[in-house]
């Protein structure tokens, strides 16, 4: 059995592009910089690392809707491989991560993100208070991206 899986957490680098299938389907293209820093000989040191990220069906939607430059991802996809041609007719090979899962990070103080549509038919506790899961936790309308 072959498999391949990449988990990124970084900074949306530019808004997002949105096109759309012959279906209807949002397909959403948008970059993670991912930055690390260590010393070497008592001098900090920085190295960035661009990745170009995919999207297809709802995780698209969800990209579409709710992520802007400079948000805060949690991505899990696999990287494929990509061949155009540029404006000069010169044909080139890259890599691009194919978005299977994104989560929202949290956002920065002072801003908003939109909040969630209310879905009346969420499951609810007798008391009308939403389920809370097995570690504890309870999801609220700013904790879910859709």
């Amino acid at each position: 059995m072959n498999h391949q899986q990449l988990t990124i957490v970084g900074r949306v680098g530019r808004d997002p592009e949105v096109r759309y299938a012959k279906s209807g389907e949002p397909i959403v293209s948008f970059s993670v910089a991912v930055s690390e820093t260590w010393n070497k000989a008592g001098e900090k040191q920085e190295r960035t690392t661009w990745f170009n990220c995919t999207a297809f069906g709802n995780t698209a939607k969800v990209a579409r809707d709710y992520v802007k430059k400079g948000t805060l991802l949690l991505i899990v996809g696999r990287i494929q491989t990509d061949e155009w041609t540029d404006k000069d007719g010169n044909q080139k090979k890259g890599w691009k991560v194919i978005v299977d899962r994104l989560q929202l990070g949290p956002k920065p103080s002072g801003e908003g993100r939109p909040a969630a549509p209310r879905r009346e038919d969420a499951p609810t506790s007798p008391e009308g208070a939403p389920k809370t899961r097995e570690n504890g936790w309870t999801p609220t309308d700013d904790d879910v991206p859709f």
